[in-house]
């Protein structure tokens, strides 16, 4: 949305411009949105970097536990590299599970530069057009000297290291030869946009995981929203441990942006294991209520134990939102949400 507004407002200033020298107010504010796509793609790329840390620590622990001596001297060199060098090796490790690790890594890394790449290019060509329009009306108006000013700074933008950069991202063959996989990843973030942790599918046959994005916002009573994935040893609600989960302390509030391309939502939910509170789970879907559970807990004898299933149609939806309530002052209410997925 934020971007939205800066796109708004840069053609609204045009409706002003009259000279290459008012032309300042919009370059100020095409430099900024700029400077905030990159700082915004940055602190993506720190944010995966943690997780890939997460990942191989949770591994470790794994063949720690299992007595492996080759295969826990392997990740711990691995994440003391990983620190040093902050990126991926120049060939894959020869261990399988840190191999399919850092697999993972580069397809998410390669998800955000291609969203941010395309992000770039979308508002220099906005610019551009703008820019344009002004260098016409200049011209028409004998303002030859503020035309050419208008046209430096128009192939200024067009040489640019970010946008040259953005646009050989995208033209690279390994890119344009799968059309569909770019498409799906610039619908992924349109306006607030959700962060690919993984490769992604907009076909509606694969589900995708909700454990592998970003939502757009994540609220949580206690500490911060966990995302259980594939790699991890999963999540215990009641008699069942799930693969990828969600565990956000109640009270929460998770909200993804669907952008009108799923119509299906599975979920499990029910508190973690251990949990000493209770809380209430709702699902809406485009502002509205369209699920809401008994309380919960994680223990007593009583049916709202363990984990529950559901099943939510979010065909043409917009918005989804996963929100607990605890319950009794929901004092150690670890909410959680079982293997989560859209399709």
């Amino acid at each position: 949305m934020k971007i939205l507004i800066a796109i708004a407002g840069i053609v609204l200033i045009f409706a002003g411009l009259t000279s290459a020298k008012d032309m300042r107010t919009y370059k100020a504010t095409y430099e900024k949105s700029m400077e905030k796509f990159i700082l915004s793609h940055g602190m993506r790329m720190t944010d995966l970097g943690q997780q890939y840390t997460k990942s191989l620590d949770a591994l470790l622990t794994k063949v720690k536990k299992a007595g492996d001596l080759d295969k826990t001297t392997a990740v711990m060199e691995e994440i003391a590299r990983f620190r040093k060098e902050k990126g991926m090796p120049k060939k894959p490790s020869a261990l399988l599970d840190i191999k399919n690790i850092q697999s993972t890594f580069t397809k998410q890394a390669l998800t955000h530069d291609v969203n941010k790449a395309k992000r770039i290019i979308s508002l220099a060509s906005k610019y551009d057009n703008v820019l344009e329009r002004l260098q016409r009306t200049l011209v028409s108006s004998d303002k030859l000297n503020d035309a050419k000013a208008v046209q430096a700074e128009r192939r200024k933008v067009e040489e640019s290291e970010d946008v040259k950069s953005a646009k050989a991202l995208i033209e690279q063959p390994q890119l344009t030869a799968n059309k569909k996989s770019i498409a799906s990843v610039g619908n992924q973030k349109k306006a607030k946009e959700t962060t690919v942790l993984k490769t992604l599918s907009n076909s509606r046959k694969e589900w995708l995981l909700l454990a592998d994005i970003d939502p757009v916002e994540a609220k949580v009573g206690y500490s911060h929203l966990t995302r259980y994935g594939k790699d991890s040893d999963g999540l215990g609600i009641g008699d069942k441990t799930f693969e990828t989960a969600l565990l956000a302390h109640a009270s929460s509030a998770l909200i993804y942006s669907l952008d009108e391309k799923y119509t299906k939502l599975s979920t499990s939910y029910g508190m973690k294991n251990g949990s000493g509170g209770s809380a209430i789970f709702y699902i809406l879907v485009d502002g509205k209520e369209k699920f809401k559970s008994v309380g919960m807990w994680s223990y007593g004898n009583t049916k709202a134990k363990g984990h529950k299933p559901v099943f939510i149609s979010i065909s043409g939806a917009k918005k989804l939102e996963l929100i607990t309530v605890g319950v009794r002052g929901g004092a150690g209410a670890w909410s959680a949400w079982g293997d989560p997925k859209i399709k």
